[in-house]
């Protein structure tokens, strides 16, 4: 039943090739991304844990 609804075989390997070459270009830069969310994230939960008191 949900064979129906996928696309063919070749163009499933082409979006998958696509998005691996993307991934491949981008890595450097979604690292930088992926860090800089980090630091957001640790800094907003760290502010969080000292407003509370506790």
């Amino acid at each position: 039943m949900s064979a129906s609804i996928l696309p063919a075989n070749e163009l499933l390997l082409v979006v998958a090739l696509v998005a691996a070459l993307v991934a491949a270009l981008l890595w450097r830069w979604l690292i930088r991304v992926h860090t800089r969310m980090q630091i957001a994230l640790l800094e907003t939960l760290g502010n969080n844990h000292e407003s509370s008191g506790h």
